[in-house]
Parts: structure tokens; C-alpha cells; sequence
């Protein structure tokens, strides 16, 4: 049997329409009810469960002087036979209100013990520290300041040796999982 040409677009239109519903009950029984309606929140976590170091300076800090990389140096090396995580973070920062926000990043990424190197990230740490009493904070040569609320302050001759103090503290200090 025959159809004539207006009765099949009508059936194929019908057929079409029908397929699309169906493919839409299908998904919607497939990711309706039930499934998140945003995808999870994304959380940093440390699951090597070892102990996390980081050095924040600013990148006028580090261009200009050779202390950021002293003390890079020197967390790198006491890092190594503790089995700590290390890292490294240099930002264009100018003011303590922009190092904070950064410094809140680390605080996130759940270091252990965060140490600064400059005026910003230095004169940033007093307000996070009383937040977050858990953290240590070293603030190497952070300005004219000798005292920090909340934190270690120390000359740039003295980071290396108080840093790998610090460390083997903390992973003294430290259940291994």
C-alpha cells in the first residue's frame, strides 16, 4: 500500500516526534530526580597524608633578592628525607589585602607550615593565624617588624636552619598513615 507524500511527511514527522520523547523520558529517568543539579564541589586534599610546606613571596621579593631561593633551597632539602610535600607560590602581589588572599589559597590546600618571604605576605599573616591557629607561619624578613602575631619571624641568615627545625617538628609531630 501507498501512501501519498503529505500522509508519510505526517508519518515521519509523528515518528520523529515520538523518538524525541522517548529519548527525552529516557534521560530524564536516566539524570532526572535524584542527581545533583550542579556537578560536587571541588575540595583540595592531601592524600599522600604527609606533611605540606609552602613558601609564598611576592615576585618583587623574589627577582630582587637572593633569600627566596635560599629558603626554597633549604625546604627542598629538609623536605626530602622527612618525605614532605613542598611547593612554591610567587605572585605579583603589592599589598598585604592581595597576599591574604593567596595565603587563604595555601591555607586551603591544607600546608602544614607556610612561610613568607617579603613585606606583603609578611604583614598578610597576622589576621589568617588567629583564624587558623592549627598552621605555623615563619615570616622571613617581612618588614621592619621583629613580631608577628601568630607566627615566627626570622632574618634571612637564620631561615634555612629555623625552617629545617620547623619541619622536622612537624613531622615529628606527625602520624604516619
Amino acid at each position: 500500500m501507498k501512501f501519498p507524500a503529505s500522509r508519510r511527511a505526517r508519518v515521519i514527522l509523528i515518528a520523529t516526534a515520538v523518538t524525541c520523547v522517548a529519548a527525552f523520558t529516557v534521560l530524564l529517568l536516566v539524570y532526572g530526580e535524584g542527581q545533583p543539579k550542579h556537578p560536587p564541589k571541588v575540595v583540595a586534599n592531601n592524600v599522600s597524608g604527609r606533611p605540606t610546606v609552602c613558601l609564598a613571596s611576592d615576585s618583587a621579593t623574589a627577582t630582587k633578592s637572593a633569600t627566596v631561593a635560599k629558603v626554597w633551597a633549604a625546604i627542598q632539602d629538609a623536605a626530602k628525607p622527612n618525605a614532605e610535600n613542598a611547593q612554591q607560590l610567587t605572585m605579583p602581589v603589592s599589598d598585604p589585602a592581595q597576599a591574604q588572599s593567596y595565603l587563604a589559597g595555601l591555607i586551603s590546600q591544607r600546608c602544614t607550615l607556610i612561610v613568607t618571604v617579603g613585606a606583603p605576605f609578611g604583614q598578610a599573616i597576622a589576621p589568617l593565624a588567629k583564624l587558623v591557629p592549627t598552621i605555623q607561619f615563619t615570616a622571613v624578613e617581612p618588614t621592619s617588624s621583629t613580631t608577628i602575631a601568630g607566627a615566627t619571624v626570622v632574618t634571612a641568615d637564620e631561615a634555612p636552619d629555623r625552617i629545617r627545625q620547623q619541619m622536622q617538628s612537624i613531622q615529628e609531630s606527625t602520624p604516619i598513615r
